[in-house]
């Protein structure tokens, strides 16, 4: 079990496309232990396919994905992401 801290990282998507996908790969390619990482993606009412690609490829699998279905604004995204 490691002793570093559980750190949660909120990506507010609206309509980034492959700019959120890239933010994404970065996460999970950083050496920080993926047990100790916690991946959120809050899609802030985007009419992009950025929820459909995370929610079908295995490797995105850890990361969390909230749909509020309404742009909730950046701090109202960011919110519901760390509650």
């Amino acid at each position: 079990m490691s002793t570093l801290p559980l750190v949660r990282v909120v990506v507010l998507n609206f309509d980034g496309g492959d700019m959120t996908i890239e933010c994404l790969d970065s996460l999970l390619a950083s050496d920080w232990p993926s047990d100790r990482l916690d991946i959120v993606m809050v899609d802030n009412g985007s009419l992009d396919d950025v929820v459909e690609r995370v929610a079908t490829d295995e490797k995105y699998r850890s990361i969390r994905v909230l749909e509020p279905l309404a742009n909730l604004g950046f701090a109202g995204g960011c919110n519901l992401g760390i509650g």
